[in-house]
């Protein structure tokens, strides 16, 4: 079995990595997130994006500053992301309801 150098900045030969599959945007309807350290400073919000499949890779672009809060997205089901948001900050965050962009990645 042969290994391949993994090079930092360039594209490997064959890594079934392409350019995205989904390039589209999907409205999340965030809650209040309360101060750091509260039981509710985090929260887990799902939106319908159709043609996501599990064992996608998401990057998601916030349509403005997320004032302190914390982001990551996943593939929760078949058609379904949800986005972790996560406030860091001493005070409640608002981010209310909002436009993302979404890129999907699927391996070939």
């Amino acid at each position: 079995m042969a290994f391949k150098r993994l090079t930092r900045g360039r594209a490997l030969a064959g890594a079934g990595v392409t350019s995205p599959v989904i390039d589209t945007t999907f409205t999340l309807i965030a809650p209040a997130l309360i101060e750091a350290g509260a039981a509710t400073a985090g929260t887990v919000v799902t939106a319908t994006v159709t043609g996501v499949a599990l064992g996608d890779s998401l990057k998601v672009f916030p349509p403005a500053s997320l004032s302190g809060v914390m982001h990551s997205a996943y593939v929760h089901g078949a058609g379904t992301v949800a986005v972790a948001l996560i406030n860091t900050t001493p005070g409640t965050v608002t981010l209310g309801t909002a436009t993302w962009g979404l890129q999907v990645f699927r391996r070939t």
